[in-house]
């Protein structure tokens, strides 16, 4: 192709078909985009519905935007169309119902015009109504920048299955002339061959590209067994093993473990619905999967994988069957749980199939290293009373063993050298295979030894041990669940030393100190900004607040002006709105929260270490040591929210959406109840509902309850009984019924989650039990997990029961439509 002047940097390919609910967010993505310079090629690929009305109105207000029509051919066929149309300098593709992040283009084409590099790629998010996740195609891949890299030298590379996230040379595209296959999952073969004759390949840390998910995820119970689906997974599998094979043969295990993960399973679950005069072709196209992956690639899965495998080859269509369902309910209960065989007391899975002729007793044999100590971390609270404590619940078990109440759990709290035996109180909880059990403890840590362990030591940590029967297994406590145990409170224990509960990253659960800590003891709202006021433990003339945003973003400094106060000092900083928000980007297409945390410069700022050298002291935290929670201002159609961090440090919070968060939780006389505060807008031109996502469906299934209004603080009730009264007739998970409902805000044609606020996460989870409308017990939780980088933390209410349950008066697919009732 000859490249003339005044072609277009970036010639921009998007298929469409059926996607009228979606289009316009993904075109009005790509019309914002900071690089200018593009042309957009939408290729209608016979789309029946009104995509192309919607395409055409884009095409009418923008010239860079034009239509190419085809007949449906499928995605394939249609990015090849969309390509021969492309003049520009380089080339992308967008799916037509995802997002492209404001930048990515721009930075992916930057990075290119730097490096040289064959192409370039770049982080994604995964994202619906109620989450923002990192997409788990590329999170390892693009977890830092890299430039000029290879996937023989990254070799994570090749986990990055998808075309979509990534701007390619066109000249490099032209030179090994790539097509679509057209088949489904055509994504691959073409990647993963762009990335081994690259010549190098940039990767962007920064998240370019916004990946649409299902509302409710994906479930065997609602698919519909579709052998052409299947038999094209295969096709694009040996198409990727063929390239893999012959240019790249090193890359050959991780990528087969890749399609063993994706593929071979979808294979083995699609056995739950195939019907029987499709079981025997549906078995072949398993076993020339097998065939393609290799003995290695099968000796590495998981015995219960290994056994689906046997079960094929042996044209064991019932037990086939009995295994797909099994797992896609979870493998929970007795399934999950191994069971001792006399006389030699081996451990073996209690899978179905033992019975079969063909079975060996490698496929039930359970690996020591999974017999291991399970100790979680559930709830953090500091009490007080006589002895005030950090009193620590949890659960420690040892997989695959019943524990009883003649089982026994140790807890022993270890600074330094030293460590002291904790008293546990045992209690029945949820075991890891989904089993009520006495694995619960809980233990105090008594606030007037934690005094005495912080001059001997930089952490406190908690030693586990469990015995059951003739097994012992010891370990750290390190697993946390979401709520309090990932976002406690901190404590003074004097006026120069903190106590702070929490894990850093894959490290153990401990207590840490802050010595002599700095806290914010006052916020001023003032019509420009805020005005801070500051309490440092010990005496200081100087120190600068330093605000630090996310990577890429220079850090803001203000200073602040000290002055002493008893032994200490008391400092104050004004801090106007403007530069509480420089450097951030209001026009992202999926609402991303953004943050400063706040640090105080240490004084003196630099000391000399034990070899002489003049060094830069660490920034020093500021904590928040305010009584009330989060401190919420409405600012230019946007909501600064001066909150916490995990770690308790001071944070300043930005969205660009009219975000509502919940703040308290709490159930009584069997009413779920929620609060919180209407910061912006009108409340009566939202509609809050609790809703569930049917397994398979993106339509909500609405509960039927509205929020209420009281001055400025909103609260939605909803009796638990009614959550529990609905259900899909195919929603079932380890013997109990489990629905899971979504607190969800409808606004302006479409649905967000409502958030929740940090300090409500810490006292979290809500946990719950009761009685159903027709007397079977009920249990649950309220949780929510805030993340201060992004829109997650939806609040979500997890309902189960035994028994099936009786049909509720659900509306499926409606939108709920009520205002808000004024209180």
């Amino acid at each position: 192709m000859q490249f003339g002047a005044g072609q277009p940097r970036l010639s921009v390919v998007v298929p469409f078909y059926g996607v009228e609910a979606y289009i316009r967010d993904c075109l009005a993505s790509i019309r914002d985009q900071s690089l200018r310079d593009i042309e957009v090629i939408l290729v209608d690929d016979g789309s029946p519905d009104g995509s192309r009305v919607i395409a055409e109105e884009f095409c009418a207000e923008d010239p860079r935007f034009r239509i190419v029509t085809q007949e449906n051919q499928g995605l394939g066929p249609a990015r090849n169309t969309g390509t021969e149309e492309a003049v520009g300098e380089y080339l992308t593709f967008v799916d037509s119902d995802d997002l492209v992040s404001r930048h990515g283009f721009e930075s992916m084409v930057d990075s290119l015009d730097h490096s040289g590099s064959s192409l370039a790629g770049g982080n994604a998010w995964r994202f619906n109504s109620s989450h923002v996740t990192a997409s788990w195609a590329h999170r390892v891949a693009y977890a830092r920048s890299r430039e000029a890299t290879h996937v023989l030298e990254f070799r994570d590379l090749a986990r990055d299955r998808m075309v979509w996230n990534k701007v390619y040379r066109r000249s490099f595209w032209d030179e090994f002339g790539y097509r679509f296959p057209a088949i489904r999952y055509e994504d691959y073969p073409v990647t993963l061959a762009a990335h081994i004759d690259a010549v190098t390949v940039d990767c962007l840390a920064q998240t370019v590209y916004c990946w649409r998910e299902r509302e409710s995820g994906d479930s065997i119970t609602q698919q519909v067994f579709r052998y052409d689906n299947l038999r094209d997974r295969i096709t694009s599998a040996a198409m990727v093993l063929s390239v893999v094979d012959r240019s790249a043969p090193v890359l050959r295990p991780l990528v087969a473990d890749l399609l063993a993960d994706s593929d071979l399973l979808a294979v083995l679950q699609a056995f739950y619905r195939v019907p029987e005069d499709s079981a025997k072709d549906l078995m072949a196209l398993g076993e020339e999967l097998v065939d393609l992956l290799g003995a290695r690639a099968l000796r590495k899965r998981h015995p219960y994988d290994r056994l689906q495998v046997e079960a094929m080859r042996h044209g064991d269509l019932d037990l086939l069957r009995v295994l797909a369902e099994r797992r896609d309910e979870g493998i929970l209960g007795d399934l999950s749980r191994a069971h001792t065989v006399p006389p030699l007391g081996r451990l073996e899975y209690n899978y179905p199939g033992r019975d079969r002729p063909w079975t060996s007793t490698s496929l039930y044999r359970v690996p020591r290293r999974a017999v291991a100590l399970r100790a979680t971390v559930g709830s953090v609270e500091w009490v007080e009373g006589e002895r005030p404590s950090l009193r620590l619940g949890g659960t420690a078990e040892i997989r695959h063993v019943p524990t009883t109440d003649r089982s026994s759990i140790a807890v022993r709290a270890i600074a330094g050298e030293s460590s002291i035996p904790l008293e546990v109180r045992r209690s029945t909880a949820i075991d890891s295979h989904g089993n009520l059990a006495p694995v619960g403890f809980e233990v105090d840590v008594p606030l007037d030894h934690m005094r005495t362990w912080a001059d001997s030591s930089d952490q406190l940590t908690f030693g586990v041990e469990v015995r059951s029967g003739r097994y012992h297994r010891t370990g750290i406590l390190r697993a946390t669940k979401p709520g309090s145990p990932r976002w406690p409170e901190f404590r003074r224990l004097d006026a120069t030393l903190v106590a702070m509960p929490g894990q850093r990253g894959g490290w153990p659960y401990a207590i840490t100190w802050h010595r002599e800590p700095i806290l914010l003891e006052g916020v001023d709202v003032r019509p420009d900004g805020v005005l801070l006021t500051l309490r440092a433990a010990t005496a200081r003339s100087k120190g600068d607040i330093v605000l630090a945003w996310s990577p890429g973003i220079p850090e803001l400094r203000r200073p602040c002006d000290w002055h002493p106060d008893g032994a200490g000092a008391v400092g104050s900083v004004r801090l106007g709105f403007g530069e509480l928000v420089a450097g951030a980007d209001h026009d992202e297409p999926i609402p991303l929260t953004r943050v400063r945390s706040l640090s105080v410069v240490p004084d003196p700022p630099t000391e000399v270490d034990d070899e002489g050298a003049i060094v830069v002291r660490p920034l020093e935290p500021l904590l928040w040591g305010l009584a009330e929670g989060t401190i919420a201002v409405p600012r230019d159609g946007r909501v600064l929210r001066l909150s916490r961090t995990a770690t308790s440090q001071v944070a300043v919070a930005e969205t660009d959406l009219l975000a509502t968060y919940a703040d308290r939780v709490e159930v009584a006389g069997g009413v779920l109840v929620v609060e919180g505060r209407v910061t912006i807008g009108d409340p009566t031109a939202a509609s809050l509902a609790w809703c569930h996502f049917p397994v398979g469906s993106d339509d909500p299934v609405d509960a039927g309850v509205r929020a209420s209004v009281d001055g400025d603080r909103w609260s939605i009730r909803v009796p638990l009984r009614r959550l529990a009264s609905f259900t899909s007739e195919d929603s079932v998970l380890g013997g109990d019924e489990r629905l899971l409902w979504h607190l969800l805000e409808y606004n302006d044609g479409g649905a967000r989650a409502v958030l929740v606020d940090p300090f409500a996460a810490g006292r979290l989870p809500v946990r719950f039990e009761g009685t159903a409308e027709d007397g079977h017990p009920l249990h649950g939780w309220v949780q929510g997990e805030p993340t201060l980088t992004q829109a997650t933390g939806a609040l979500r209410a997890t309902i189960m029961r035994e028994s099936e349950p009786e049909r509720g008066s659900a509306t499926v697919g409606r939108r709920p439509g009520l205002p808000w009732r004024k209180g």
